[in-house]
């Protein structure tokens, strides 16, 4: 299994109808089909045993190395952690994030942030060609995953974790730098998203087949647009999207 190294920007969704092994097979294929891509290894957990995260029941994991990792479930078991190697994002690990049972674990793809992982004002001409190029790739991941799964909520974020609702509805979560949101929790409330627009401009919010992608840092964003203000936008996003939960969950 191969690991990912340094500073790392993932794209991470949540869904509330399909179940986590979909959304982790959804979200290795996706992985799959980028260029060049190469299955390093997997590691497969008993059917049935639940965790937190895959790491607190280690000794009862199974790992298999090789192209054929993914192909080759052993008997009992079901995937709960995947690597691949791209040729843009080089290695990609696919995990579950770490959610107490019983809540539906988010899936997550974790890669290297190179570039973006240096400030935007010390970029050279290369830096700025490199980051928009790993965006980029990054972008297509998470929208085709949202497109193909039905996913809920969903984040592209440098250094950042997605939760479970549980997680969201907390008082102190914030959302980091860009988050999607399914038409589930936008489409009864379009004067949100116009609020949003009159706020922080009209390129915030992108809509894309499921929902929309609400981004205020430049290199996530498809008009390479940046709020003056993104912590304000974030703590509103959350808020917004804590409260759709909770309306849900009712």
């Amino acid at each position: 299994m191969i690991r990912v190294q340094g500073a790392q920007v993932s794209a991470e969704v949540y869904s509330s109808t399909m179940s986590e092994d979909i959304i982790f097979r959804l979200m290795c294929d996706v992985v799959r089909e980028r260029r060049d891509s190469k299955v390093a290894g997997a590691k497969f957990a008993p059917v049935g045993i639940a965790f937190e995260a895959a790491s607190d029941i280690l000794p009862r994991l199974e790992t298999i190395d090789g192209p054929a990792a993914l192909d080759t479930v052993p008997d009992g078991t079901r995937p709960v952690e995947a690597s691949v190697t791209t040729a843009t994002l080089g290695p990609i690990r696919i995990k579950f994030n770490r959610t107490p049972p019983p809540e539906t674990h988010p899936v997550a793809a974790v890669f290297a942030a190179e570039t973006l992982g240096i400030p935007v004002e010390l970029w050279s001409a290369p830096d700025r060609i490199r980051a928009r190029t790993i965006a980029t790739e990054a972008l297509e991941i998470l929208r085709a995953v949202c497109a193909r799964g039905e996913v809920l909520y969903g984040h592209l974020a440098l250094e950042a974790t997605l939760p479970a609702p549980a997680g969201v509805m907390e008082d102190d979560w914030v959302s980091r730098d860009a988050l999607f949101l399914s038409n589930t929790l936008v489409d009864v409330d379009s004067s949100f998203l116009n609020k949003i627009r009159h706020m922080y401009g009209k390129d915030v919010v992108e809509e894309w087949e499921t929902g929309v992608f609400v981004c205020g840092w430049a290199p996530f964003s498809a008009a390479e647009f940046s709020v003056a203000n993104p912590q304000l936008l974030h703590e509103e996003i959350s808020r917004y999207l804590a409260n759709r939960l909770r309306f849900l969950r009712q």
